[in-house]
């Protein structure tokens, strides 16, 4: 850990104890890093048409492989975040995991209702985790069963859902609203955008003049034979 998160970690056990102090800076810390992934997937693929269709242009192959990794991981954190606490006998970072460590009623129940919520707004998620990206179900594969696929407004709910009982814990025993927009170092997605937009239009230019430079060795490094290989001729 960084200097920073050292701090960050430490006033969280000077306030809850050790067990549910460092339990609950991991998970905000996994909370924080669901909702960056999900700003980023929204900032390239959420945001209107135009940011989409640059993408295609600079390679639509590429954009559709990020697009589905961020994507993929996403659904898995949003499963991940609402898990039981318990699973086989291995402990879990989970929101549920944070009611055992409430000892007030009136706040167990506040927090036993956001967490029922949070589980509702996430169900969605687990038949995708279970039969496409834990596993590959040979049914869905065979077009024999269908899964449903969420929108960007259920995912985004799912999220909201699983960051209010960390507001809760926040509030009530901080006395502080925690904002879940994680602070970024620049360029951030803007700046990523903005580099492939100037080198898209660059390349288009220098395509119409015909005036394409050698690039340098360490660009020109192809993998795709990587596993192929040995098996030519």
């Amino acid at each position: 850990m960084d200097g920073v998160s050292d701090v960050i970690r430490q006033k969280y056990i000077d306030r809850l104890g050790p067990r549910f102090g460092s339990y609950f800076y991991h998970l905000d810390q996994h909370v924080i890093r669901l909702v960056s992934l999900w700003d980023t997937y929204r900032a390239f693929f959420g945001t209107n048409p135009e940011r989409v269709a640059l993408l295609n242009r600079a390679s639509g192959y590429v954009a559709l492989t990020f697009q589905n990794a961020l994507y993929e991981r996403i659904i898995i954190g949003v499963c991940q975040l609402t898990d039981p606490p318990q699973n086989r006998g291995n402990k879990n970072l989970t929101v549920k995991g944070l009611l055992a460590f409430i000892e007030d009623p009136p706040r167990a129940a506040e927090m036993k209702m956001l967490i029922d919520e949070a589980e509702n707004a996430t169900a969605f998620a687990r038949p995708l985790r279970n039969k496409m990206l834990a596993h590959l179900d040979y049914e869905v594969n065979e077009d024999k069963a269908s899964l449903d696929y969420p929108s960007r407004i259920t995912i985004s709910s799912a999220i909201k859902a699983i960051i209010a009982p960390m507001r809760l814990i926040h509030l009530e025993f901080f006395e502080t609203t925690a904002f879940y927009h994680a602070i970024k170092p620049l360029p951030d997605e803007l700046g990523f955008l903005t580099c492939i937009y100037y080198g898209v239009e660059e390349m288009e230019k220098k395509r119409i003049a015909s005036s394409f430079e050698p690039l340098p060795e360490w660009l020109t490094i192809d993998h795709q034979e990587e596993f192929d290989q040995e098996w030519k001729a």
